[in-house]
């Protein structure tokens, strides 16, 4: 794959990756090929540059992670399909699954990559469940919880939105605004997924803690409750946390997602108001403002793309410009460490 400017491309070229407007709206399909129509058509709107397939690579491939999303996601599937059949859903499948992702987490060599991974996927029902075990876990990893309180977030963080089969999916994806008493039925859910797990034997604590709490706010804004404070355990804490970083990072029929740069600083600004002091440091920690694959404007007005983060100096991350100060596309890539330019810094996202 090589990113080539618009007025290069030939007709008979394949598309590396979809092709999106300015509103995320996709133009072009990965896999399609290019037609002088295309081409025409790409330059009219103001596309400069696209990626196609091609043998040699700019940008280094984000490195896999093996986490074992497509088994714990099956799983969790299986869980929320017995509860829609009114079974009694064991929880050993579950907890397996989960421990086995505690021990990817572990060895993965930087979790700022493993956050940039989770955050490629856009199917959002099971996928933002998995997002928020993961990021869940991470943030309890650094918080300092033991292996099986681990194991119970987890399986808490992938059911967390189980009570959502009880809400109307016409509600659930609904583009416009919701009606006050649309907007009550949404708020039931944490309940109506407490109520559902609550009792079953092998559901523990901890994990319907993390479901009937993720919507609870520190201050008594959140929802159902308005529980404050300590009256809202860790469990809970970490997930109101995580859970808001994906939903705010996720595309969804009625919103477009924010950079994860925007939705840290969002977490930022309401740390000690709406969140906990200690589980926002927690979670920030293992996360990176710019994540792999993020693009960016430096101070010089230069444009790259992320391709390396640091959980040590990660607002300076190694970057691929692409772009000069006048928005002219280089002929050659250049890899810039900005760790290690002291006049060079991130002032964006793209």
């Amino acid at each position: 794959m090589r990113l080539i400017r618009v007025c290069e491309l030939k007709e008979g070229m394949v598309l590396a990756k979809d092709v999106l407007d300015n509103t995320g709206r996709i133009l072009l399909l990965e896999g399609i090929e290019i037609k002088d129509t295309f081409i025409d058509k790409l330059k009219h709107i103001g596309i400069f540059a696209v990626y196609v397939n091609d043998s040699t690579l700019i940008l280094p491939t984000t490195p896999v992670i093996p986490l074992s999303r497509s088994e714990t996601i099956a799983a969790t599937e299986k869980a929320l399909h017995d509860i829609i059949l009114k079974k009694n859903i064991k929880a050993s499948g579950l907890r397996e699954k989960v421990a086995k992702l505690i021990e990817d987490i572990l060895k993965a060599d930087t979790l700022a990559i493993l956050v940039s991974e989770i955050q490629s996927y856009d199917r959002y029902t099971l996928d933002h469940s998995f997002n928020v075990a993961v990021l869940s876990i991470i943030t309890g990893l650094t918080y300092g919880l033991p292996k099986d309180e681990l194991v119970e977030l987890g399986i808490g963080a992938l059911l967390h939105d189980v009570g959502k089969i009880f809400v109307s999916n016409s509600i659930l994806t609904k583009k416009g605004r919701l009606t006050p008493s649309e907007w009550e039925e949404i708020k039931k859910h944490p309940d109506f997924g407490y109520k559902v797990l609550a009792s079953n034997m092998d559901i523990s604590k901890e994990a319907l803690d993390v479901v009937k709490q993720h919507h609870e706010r520190i201050n008594g804004t959140g929802y159902p409750h308005g529980l404050r404070g300590e009256s809202i355990s860790s469990y809970g804490k970490i997930a109101m946390i995580t859970d808001a970083f994906d939903a705010m990072t996720s595309n969804r029929v009625y919103k477009k997602g924010i950079t994860p740069y925007k939705a840290i600083g969002a977490i930022k600004a309401m740390r000690g108001l709406l969140f906990d002091n200690n589980i926002v440091d927690a979670f920030l920690a293992k996360m990176s403002s710019y994540p792999v694959g993020s693009k960016v404007r430096l101070n010089t007005g230069q444009i790259g793309v992320v391709i390396k983060t640091d959980e040590i100096t990660e607002t300076k991350p190694t970057v691929v410009l692409l772009f000069d100060r006048n928005g002219c596309m280089y002929k050659e890539t250049k890899t810039v460490a900005l760790a290690k330019e002291r006049e060079l810094a991130v002032v964006g996202t793209l």
